[in-house]
């Protein structure tokens, strides 16, 4: 398995999130309505694409045998990608943001919620220790060209996500 030292940025936030004793205070939270012409599916096979062109999503923290906090691949690993249920647009808010246990967790989660009205929504929460501002960007350029059944248009709006919460 393949491992890398984290950066000192990386470190820091493993330190001050390890401090902050899980708060989340480092997760990048993205919930948005889907359209009802979205198929589930289909978006499932997009976000599983999108993953796997950035293999460092799937990254993992672990402990080595002398201490050092370091990333591993977790390439190989499948993409987890869950559908759920939730009896309103605020207890979706309410799942999201939940802090990762950074040396047992993904450090990122897709789930696709269903509510009782058939609104579906979709939380992407990654970690920043594996994600930021533009890398987040390139992710839904990647997820909306995956849907659309190509990747070779950049910024395309093939995919309309409405974003109504991020922390």
């Amino acid at each position: 398995m393949k491992t890398y030292s984290l950066t000192p940025t990386q470190m820091g936030i493993y330190l001050s999130e390890t401090a902050a004793e899980g708060q989340g205070d480092y997760n990048i939270n993205l919930v948005y309505y889907l359209d009802k012409e979205v198929d589930t599916e289909r978006l499932v096979r997009a976000l599983r694409q999108a993953v796997k062109r950035h293999p460092y999503i799937q990254s993992r923290l672990r402990q080595t045998e002398d201490g050092e906090i370091v990333l591993t691949d977790g390439s190989e690993e499948e993409v987890a990608v869950e559908t759920a249920t939730a009896n309103s647009r605020e207890e979706v808010l309410q799942r999201t943001g939940k802090a990762f246990d950074l040396l047992n967790d993904r450090l990122y989660r897709l789930v696709i919620y269903t509510l009782p009205n058939g609104t579906r929504m979709l939380n992407i929460d990654f970690h920043h220790i594996v994600c930021d501002g533009m890398s987040t960007r390139n992710f839904h350029e990647e997820v909306s060209q995956a849907y659309a059944g190509k990747y070779s248009e950049r910024n395309s709006k093939l995919f309309n996500f409405k974003i109504i919460f991020f922390l």
